[in-house]
């Protein structure tokens, strides 16, 4: 029996069910699946590589973060050994949301084509590659659909899993690779953001994250944290820069007590603004000086890219020192409750149908309920 190695990255479960119904499809065509977890570093693929001839797979599957694939599994990814010759397919999960009862499917931006360029630079042949739009779990800012609207974001999101495995196995049985194609103005568009959205903005996101009053310190969080970004400092979890802001942790906590908080919202808020303004005049002003001094007339562009440059660097300052500022007030028993106030702690949590069982370890592999 051949083997369809699975190599996924999930943070609330979307991914890993789309999974689930793509290897219960390839095991009726017979290939056994084997399940590799990108969360857990560079996957051991055994004979992958020896084994093409004989008809083995790769599915590639991860979720899209700000137009992007988590940072995690493209490290995993970029380890990988030469396959020369084994066939892939590559399967993005994206948030969709309802508005107005309207469906609104997810767009993953750059992520599917940065991962099939390297999955080609490792010599393996792309038969598949489509994104799946599951319900949305950005909840740091954003209500999950409920109810019947959930459920058919859901449905959604299964029958986008169960075309791609059709157009994977067309592709199979001979037919022209079928891979989601992007315009040249999104290419242009979304190339340089989501590199800079995954280095930066996910970073400034998971310095948001909270732990309120309903923190039991179980350590879930931690456990869990596909990104090993959270750590248990006095029983409470602390979020490193390591976080690519999955959305696991606000959605697993099963007291809920994971927020982001109102105080941290608004102060890195007005604490960009302020970066900004600073950082792009001083850019003007260091290349208008620049150009005085070497009697040249440089471009605004190039006055916009420095202060862009030291907008970034300022931007490590707040990760870092001014962070660690915060999370020290934070742990004052006079401010706790200000950090604590959060816009979120109403908003229903989101984790795929059956994933909460796969937390707990006690579901492998995963299994697609209704």
């Amino acid at each position: 029996m051949s083997t369809a190695h699975i190599l996924y990255y999930s943070g609330t479960g979307n991914t890993y069910r789309a999974l689930g119904i793509v290897a219960e499809s390839l095991r009726a065509r017979g290939y056994e699946p084997a399940w590799h977890d990108l969360a857990k570093g560079l996957p051991s693929l055994g004979g992958a590589g020896s084994a093409a001839a004989e008809g083995d797979l790769v599915i590639i599957g991860f979720p899209a973060l700000g137009f992007s694939a988590p940072e995690p599994a493209l490290r995993a990814l970029r380890g990988l050994p030469k396959l020369v010759g084994v066939r892939a397919a590559v399967l993005c999960a994206c948030g969709g949301s309802a508005v107005r009862g309207k469906i609104l499917p997810g767009w993953a931006g750059a992520a599917v084509p940065e991962v099939e360029r390297l999955v080609k630079r490792r010599g393996m042949a792309i038969l598949a590659s489509a994104e799946a739009s599951y319900p949305e779990n950005w909840r740091q800012v954003s209500r999950p659909a409920r109810g019947d609207m959930l459920k058919a974001l859901i449905a959604r999101g299964d029958d986008d899993a169960r075309a791609f495995t059709a157009s994977l196995i067309r592709a199979l049985d001979g037919g022209p690779p079928e891979r989601l194609r992007r315009g040249p103005l999104a290419r242009a568009l979304i190339a340089p953001i989501a590199p800079l959205f995954r280095a930066l903005a996910r970073k400034c996101l998971a310095r948001l994250f909270t732990a309120d009053a309903a923190c039991t310190g179980c350590g879930l969080c931690a456990r869990s944290c596909p990104a090993r970004a959270i750590r248990m400092r006095g029983g409470r979890p602390s979020w490193a820069l390591a976080c690519s802001a999955c959305n696991r942790c606000i959605n697993a906590c099963p007291e809920g007590a994971i927020q982001t908080s109102n105080l941290r919202l608004g102060f890195f808020a007005v604490v960009n603004i302020i970066v900004g303004i600073v950082g792009f005049r001083a850019g003007g002003r260091l290349v208008a000086a620049l150009g005085a001094a070497l009697d040249l007339r440089l471009p605004g562009i190039v006055g916009a890219l420095v202060g862009f440059a030291l907008y970034c660097g300022l931007t490590l300052i707040q990760l870092g020192p001014v962070d660690a500022l915060l999370r020290l007030l934070e742990r004052s028993p006079a401010l706790k409750g200000a950090f604590y106030r959060s816009f979120t702690k109403g908003y229903p949590r989101y984790l795929a149908p059956g994933f909460e069982a796969t937390l707990r370890g006690e579901a492998s592999p995963p299994s697609v309920e209704p």
